[in-house]
């Protein structure tokens, strides 16, 4: 087996390693954003009086809880990509990587 041979091997497993990880990690995700109570299912009166002095309203809270899960997509999904991306890159790759080497396959 020649030096380019196994370097093409190696990154199209590299690249489905990646992908399949980042498919679980996605799994995951929509797990924990679908857990996530929502805006509406806490919403609503209570029958505890306002706490005396305080004004806030605590925005912040609400902020987190929608752009943190938004964030957390992003590096699933450039492991995504980059696994694709070897995949089907996997020749030029292994040129890349072997250039210089000799190619005798002994």
């Amino acid at each position: 087996m020649t030096p380019r041979a196994f370097a093409t091997i190696l990154v199209r497993v590299l690249g489905v390693w990646l992908s399949i990880e980042a498919l679980f990690r996605f799994g995951d995700l929509v797990t924990w954003v679908s857990s996530i109570p929502r805006a509406e299912d806490t919403a609503g009166w209570t029958n505890y009086p306002p706490i005396a002095g305080q004004s806030d309203l605590y925005l912040h809270d609400t902020y987190y809880v929608i752009s943190h899960p938004a964030v957390s997509f992003v590096p699933p999904a450039l492991k995504l990509i980059l696994g694709i991306a070897f995949i089907f890159a996997a020749h030029r790759i292994a040129r890349l990587l072997c250039s210089g080497v000799d190619q005798t396959g002994r």
